[in-house]
């Protein structure tokens, strides 16, 4: 769990120092990306977070908000989207959307 471990003697997780607001957020936006990969016919349920994302869903997933979001929110939505994802998978994920869309995996282009 990215919050918080069973046990009180377990590693806390990556998002324990997280405020109740920026996890609640954090879980709208990656159920929002969830959504659209399923709306697509792109979810596999069995895949863990980090394999989901590559640099063409996350392209897709950028033109389809920027259809409906101003550019503030879009930036929100990818960087929340990218902290769910790096709190709950083992590899280190990049998403950079300031220089495009884009994702990488353990830095390369995936």
């Amino acid at each position: 769990m990215a919050r918080a471990g069973s046990d009180p003697l377990d590693d806390p997780g990556l998002a324990a120092h997280w405020r109740a607001v920026t996890a609640n957020h954090t879980v709208l936006c990656y159920g929002h990306w969830l959504a659209w990969l399923a709306d697509q016919s792109l979810l596999d349920p069995v895949l863990p977070p980090d394999s989901r994302i590559t640099r063409e869903r996350v392209h897709g997933y950028l033109v389809y908000l920027h259809g409906s979001l101003a550019p503030t929110s879009v930036t929100t939505m990818i960087t929340r989207l990218h902290e769910a994802v790096r709190v709950m998978a083992p590899v280190p994920i990049l998403v950079n959307c300031a220089g495009g869309a884009g994702a990488q995996q353990n830095g390369s282009a995936g």
